[in-house]
């Protein structure tokens, strides 16, 4: 019996942050237990079989180049087992066709490099007035700026309207299912809202910071899962005990310890990280702190719908170079970006077949069968595919991925006033949206409970 032991810390979720907070703190010598309420670890990153090959429900990448998660997967031997992408070169859905989209402005930003210019400008994602708009960025300053500011109007200040329709809302939109308009840049995006408060130009200052960060896309040949598998391998072998399919009821605090109450254990800890979604923590605060639970609720999440649709090869008409679009809120699709998984991914290699993976605004009214349809439908218009997939499957989810809305920072400052002692918020909703980030989030967790046990 679980409830028989006591834990110097009990993990609550088992997703990247909750699993990654779990090996810091086990390879330190803590007695460390994780409770995940599904049957399987991994949280959002959901790989799943489709006519003989793997694709994703969730994310279907991991970015390098975060040094706190890089060290945790090199010292699990995860980077010996990552892959690359095959090709990560896609399009944007702008003025009424798809377009080619400039390596260089993965950022957002357009860099003054005479090549990088020339890219932007022959890619035809903006008219002519739109190019000369976005050049003239240097001279468009935001002195003072003391507001957060949402991502459209940071980058309209910038950049123009046509900017940041044509590029911005697809970039950091587009797969999130989320309105930039709402979304902060001083917590989605702070090192260019810095830049931006600071007075200067963005595309001078991130020209010269070019390639100074050197981040990967990767996966292994089991999908993102595969990480997840090595991670719990060796959280299991640092001696975390890992229990699945095994919800929280509700949690007390009592005499300076935590109480973890389970439908069959009473379990004891020193220290609770909670890393599941804040409107989960939220339930399970609310006994405790009615105003916590509250502020955690406000945290807002975006809804979004993937279809894995499978085609015959012939009839899939994207250049074989390219992995997919991006569509804008405004275009009149329901899409909002696709990928073709048989070609980015070498695990989802398909035999006379393309696996293409689409991103659909959520209608909560809607079955599984409109997606399909709809999704066909719009890939057929936009000039991708004909006719209509031989399989597909289709995941909705309600709570995709939180939003940070504007006032998001003061939010999660209250909130951090607010947590009880010898509790810690670990994950995406708090710490930045990725499966990086969100390891990030539950490496600094551990080390929090670290620091403060040393002294």
């Amino acid at each position: 019996m679980l409830g028989n032991q006591k834990y110097d810390a009990v993990v609550i979720g088992g997703g990247i942050s909750g699993l990654s907070a779990s090996i810091k703190l086990a390879e330190a010598g803590r007695k460390i237990l994780l409770l995940e309420s599904q049957n399987e670890l991994g949280g959002k990153i959901r790989t799943l079989s489709l006519t003989e090959t793997l694709t994703e429900e969730g994310p279907d990448e991991l970015i390098t180049g975060y040094k706190k998660f890089d060290e945790l997967l090199t010292r699990a031997n995860v980077f010996d087992s990552l892959i690359y992408p095959e090709t990560s070169r896609f399009y944007i859905y702008s003025r009424n066709r798809l377009r080619r989209f400039p390596e260089s402005l993965i950022t957002g930003i357009p860099s003054f490099n005479l090549n990088d210019i020339y890219n932007f400008v022959t890619s035809g994602l903006l008219s002519p007035k739109g190019y000369a708009r976005a050049m003239l960025e240097p001279f468009f300053k935001i002195n003072g700026l003391s507001d957060d500011l949402s991502i459209r109007a940071l980058f309209e200040k910038k950049f123009g309207s046509e900017f940041t329709k044509n590029v911005i809302d697809p970039l950091f939109g587009g797969i999130m299912g989320a309105d930039i308009s709402i979304i902060s840049s001083r917590s989605y995006v702070p090192y260019i809202y810095q830049v931006a408060k600071d007075g200067k130009s963005l595309s001078i200052y991130f020209s010269r910071k070019r390639g100074t960060r050197h981040f990967k896309i990767t996966s292994t040949l089991n999908g993102l899962r595969g990480i997840v598998e090595m991670l719990r391998k060796y959280a299991e072998k640092n001696g975390v005990k890992i229990i699945t399919g095994m919800a929280v009821k509700s949690v007390e605090y009592m005499n300076g310890n935590w109480n973890i109450n389970t439908e069959t254990d009473r379990i004891k800890c020193s220290r609770l990280i909670m890393a599941v979604p804040s409107y989960v923590a939220s339930k399970l605060v609310r006994d405790i702190d009615k105003n916590l639970s509250f502020l955690l609720s406000s945290i807002k999440y975006s809804g979004i719908t993937t279809a894995n649709l499978v085609y015959k090869e012939a009839s899939v008409r994207l250049h074989e170079k390219f992995s997919g679009f991006l569509v804008p809120s405004n275009s009149g699709f329901k899409l909002r970006g696709c990928t073709l998984m048989s070609r980015k991914w070498s695990y989802a290699r398909m035999k006379d077949h393309e696996l293409i993976r689409c991103f659909i605004n959520r209608d909560p009214l809607k079955p599984e069968e409109y997606y399909t349809q709809s999704a066909a439908e719009e890939l057929a218009q936009i000039g991708i595919t004909e006719g209509y997939p031989e399989k597909s499957s289709v995941k909705v989810w309600d709570s995709a991925l939180p939003v940070y809305a504007i006032g998001h920072s003061e939010l999660i400052k209250k909130i951090n006033e607010t947590v009880p002692p010898n509790m810690y918020l670990a994950g995406a909703p708090y710490n930045g949206v990725g499966v990086a980030s969100s390891g990030v989030s539950g490496i600094e967790a551990a080390e929090k409970i670290m620091s403060e046990t040393e002294k």
